[in-house]
């Protein structure tokens, strides 16, 4: 994506951020000589391949190639637009910015997600302001009853939407917001057959959903009785993705990374009593399954993830599906099942936050749960055992580790005391029949066809130049980088040769201003990852051997159209070309010889 804003004002953003402390806020980054590294937010892996440079201010993947500076970061994290990162990041350096050149098509987009932003903002306010008005009394008692402290509601700014059906209609109206734009953030609803708009929550106790950057994307609403629906969210929007948003993970992200462990609960009021009792790295989905993108964000911030589930079936189930996301991500999983009757609401409001934890430290690898989960309900009859088996089998197959998945086939067949051979045959049957990606993983997204790679020795001139400025004047001389194959990359050489020719510094972090689209900022970080020293002599060979190399494609286009022109019956031209590559080869035998007087 090009950016459309002053380079001066890109440059000012981007030196008054440190791209180290920016990713930090995404995911766990540890020293490694003078880079950061830690596992990489865009692909699964279980070593750390994601490198971040402080001094050149860029990232570069070497499992899945991703690459770029600290705006192509926050781009691809929170699926922003370059305008909306350029702004997040001016707004954390505390620089105001100067009006932005954008596409009309740019503008439209920025400017309506911000319109949406504003609005959630707005109708936070009112929901807040709500929550203190006499109609809320029974929504307090109830907060009051289940015990939640003011600071924990201040701080997840909880609401109340009035049992009206245009309160928060009205309100928005009073501040300029257009009914057309306060349904669009998912507020309003419109009455069937068109008409008037009604306001989507009412007479519930309101949770703000936060994004990572701490907007109100969404909301979701609880009634405080037997009602139903018990919970209400915010429908999909333009800023709220509900496979994306994971409830309180805003406010837990520090502790997450600071304890390595995120709590994956059921319920907001889990994410609210935790917090309350002094366990603030606790999260939980938005009234939806657990999504691929749900575990690849929270491996940013953490290294093992415990679900913590009801004993009933919908928690064991629930168990069961995201055992494969979980694989597919290479992120340690385990289960947390709380006594018959507790939710973690009630066993940290019965029992404390000391015995929450305690209970953690013991919970459960995923295969295992499952297999006690089902041999609870089907028992050690021979069919219960077959049925085990069969309940388990796809689980098993899921787990990526040769190792590991041997192991647990060993345990069950002891556990049940059957033919290990006989549940290595049920896992490999299970495996033949387990998609090969599942949907929506970044396995799914590497599936897609990719870009032609950069020719090798084109990339090998590019990495000389910015490595070895010393060799630049004799690219230039020689003319190399217009016979580059790709224009992109030729592109982007001309602009790494002109500005070295005018004094620019190659080992400063004001190289990554040179590319201009995404493509390029990945490339020119896996030039630039890649730091063993390049001497001149070396380099020099390259060059000779790009030469070598032109001489030979021209060699080869002149055979073509020699050919081309007899078979057409242009005998002259045949000629003339004929002529053209005799001095070519004797050209080639001159280089040889000198090159092999040189070296």
């Amino acid at each position: 994506m090009a950016r459309f804003s002053p380079d001066d004002q890109i440059s000012h953003v981007r030196n008054s951020v440190n791209i180290v402390d920016v990713i930090s806020d995404y995911m766990v980054l540890k020293k490694a000589g003078n880079n950061f590294v830690g596992l990489c937010p865009f692909h699964a892996e279980k070593t750390p391949s994601f490198s971040v440079n402080p001094d050149r201010q860029f990232f570069h993947c070497f499992g899945c190639g991703e690459g770029g500076d600290v705006f192509d970061f926050v781009m691809r994290q929170n699926n922003l637009t370059f305008p909306e990162a350029l702004a997040s990041l001016a707004a954390r350096a505390g620089i105001e910015l100067a009006p932005r050149k954008m596409t009309p098509q740019q503008q439209k987009i920025v400017a309506e997600r911000d319109a949406l932003y504003a609005a959630n903002d707005f109708a936070r306010d009112f929901f807040v302001k709500s929550l203190n008005a006499p109609q809320a009394s029974q929504a307090r008692e109830y907060l009051k009853k289940r015990e939640m402290p003011q600071e924990t509601l201040k701080t997840f700014m909880l609401g109340f939407a009035p049992d009206e059906w245009r309160a928060l209609s009205g309100f928005l109206q009073g501040k300029g917001v257009p009914s057309h734009r306060a349904e669009k953030a998912g507020l309003l609803v419109q009455k069937e057959g068109g008409g008037n708009v009604y306001d989507r929550f009412r007479n519930r106790i309101i949770f703000p959903i936060h994004d990572i950057s701490g907007r109100i994307a969404g909301f979701g609403g609880r009634v405080m009785d037997d009602a139903l629906p018990k919970y209400l969210n915010s429908p999909q929007t333009p800023i709220y993705d509900k496979k994306r948003m994971l409830y309180g993970l805003y406010q837990a992200r520090q502790e997450c990374r600071k304890t390595g462990v995120a709590f994956m609960v059921e319920g907001y009021f889990d994410v609210l009593a935790l917090y309350a009792h002094g366990i603030r790295n606790a999260v939980a989905t938005c009234g939806t399954a657990l999504s691929p993108d749900h575990v690849r964000i929270i491996k940013g911030y953490a290294k093992k993830v415990v679900l913590v589930f009801d004993s009933d079936t919908a928690g064991i189930n629930a168990a069961r599906k995201s055992l494969p996301l979980f694989e597919a991500e290479k992120v340690q999983a385990k289960v947390l099942v709380l006594p018959a009757g507790h939710d973690p609401d009630s066993f940290v409001r019965d029992f404390g936050a000391k015995d929450f934890l305690e209970a953690a430290e013991n919970s459960q690898d995923m295969i295992p749960f499952l297999m006690e989960s089902a041999i609870a309900r089907h028992g050690l009859s021979i069919e219960g055992k077959a049925n085990v088996v069969a309940e388990i089998k796809e689980q098993v197959a899921a787990v990526s580790d040769g190792v590991t998945r041997s192991l647990y086939i060993k345990q069950i067949a002891e556990k049940l005391g059957v033919d290990e051979a006989a549940v290595l045959d049920a896992v490999r049957d299970a495996a033949k029949t387990r998609p090969k990606r599942l949907p929506g993983t970044v396995h799914e997204e590497q599936a897609k066809p990719a870009e032609p790679a950069p020719d090798r020795m084109e990339t090998a001139i590019l990495q000389m130049m910015v490595r070895c400025p010393e060799c630049a004047p004799k690219v230039a001389e020689k003319r190399l980088i217009k016979y580059f194959s790709s224009n992109r990359v030729r592109a982007l050489g001309l602009r790494i040769l002109e500005f070295i020719q005018a004094g620019g510094d190659p080992e400063g972090a004001g190289i990554m201003n040179l590319a201009v689209e995404q493509d390029d900022r990945s490339l020119l970080a896996r030039i630039l990852a890649h730091d063993d020293p390049l001497e001149l002599p070396g380099c020099m060979a390259i060059i000779d051997q790009f030469e070598q190399s032109i001489t030979r494609r021209n060699h080869a286009e002149l055979d073509r159209r020699i050919q081309q022109a007899q078979t057409e019956g242009h005998h002259d031209l045949a000629l003339r070309l004929l002529v053209e590559k005799n001095e070519l080869l004797k050209a080639l035998q001159v280089r040889n010889l000198k090159v092999g007087a040189k070296y």
